[in-house]
């Protein structure tokens, strides 16, 4: 199963499109599948559903379910937390 990341369109996601173009994540046998947000409603919402793995927003990285980023909510399933580092 590819790991699901949810993120708003637009150049802040570059990192990862061009991790995919050289294969480096199919060099470490994982496979993503990014898919665009239309609203933070949405993406929200199916980070709690647990169709999304990876959340991005703002430059912010959420994971679920143990958090990872640099500041954001993991929200996976019931219960959930919000974190923040600075």
């Amino acid at each position: 199963k590819p790991l699901e990341v949810i993120v708003f369109a637009g150049g802040g996601n570059w990192p990862i499109f061009v991790a995919q173009d050289k294969g480096l994540f199919a060099a470490n046998n994982l496979a993503v599948k990014v898919t665009a947000t239309p609203n933070s409603v949405f993406q929200i919402t199916g980070l709690m559903d647990g169709k999304f793995d990876i959340g991005m927003s703002s430059g912010t990285v959420s994971r679920s379910p143990t958090f990872t980023g640099i500041s954001g909510a993991a929200i996976h399933r019931s219960p959930f937390s919000v974190a923040s580092l600075r």
